[in-house]
């Protein structure tokens, strides 16, 4: 037969059960541990205007890959889900728009940044295209933009 123990002492056990221990961290709370703060991936760097990458097309077949690779590998790790804006910015001269040809050549352009940016691993839902006639620029340009 089990020795048998008295009610009031399985009553302060479950008094006492839900109280923490009282240590020197009770009195002077700076001795608490802390959790550190797991640290987020820096943000992607974006240029001036706002855009993660700027492509110039004023010196024949610019060399963009790796700079688009690192800076979509960035802000995918940022958030997955991050849409992809590719504006092929094409130059506006005053009141004259840019002709077909001009903004033909540079949707083109815009158009193998996006095939890149899926090469790179962004899912073709979140890639959009644009053009945009911009005065002030004296050459076509491919943007990419993220929100």
């Amino acid at each position: 037969m089990p020795p048998r123990v008295p009610l009031s002492l399985i009553g302060l056990t479950l008094l006492l059960g839900g109280c923490a221990l009282i240590d020197q961290a009770t009195f002077n709370p700076s001795l608490r541990p802390v959790a550190k703060a797991t640290p987020r991936p820096p943000a992607p760097p974006t240029n001036s205007d706002g855009a993660l990458v700027t492509i110039s097309l004023a010196h024949g077949e610019p060399d963009y890959q790796d700079t688009l690779a690192s800076a979509v590998k960035q802000a995918l790790a940022i958030r997955p889900d991050i849409m992809f804006q590719v504006i092929s910015m094409v130059p506006e001269k005053g009141s004259t728009l840019p002709t077909w040809d001009q903004a033909e050549s540079v949707t083109v352009w815009g158009r193998r940044v996006a095939d890149q940016l899926q090469q790179d691993g962004v899912d073709a839902g979140q890639i959009a295209l644009g053009l945009r006639a911009t005065p002030g620029l004296d050459h076509g340009e491919i943007r990419v933009y993220v929100q």
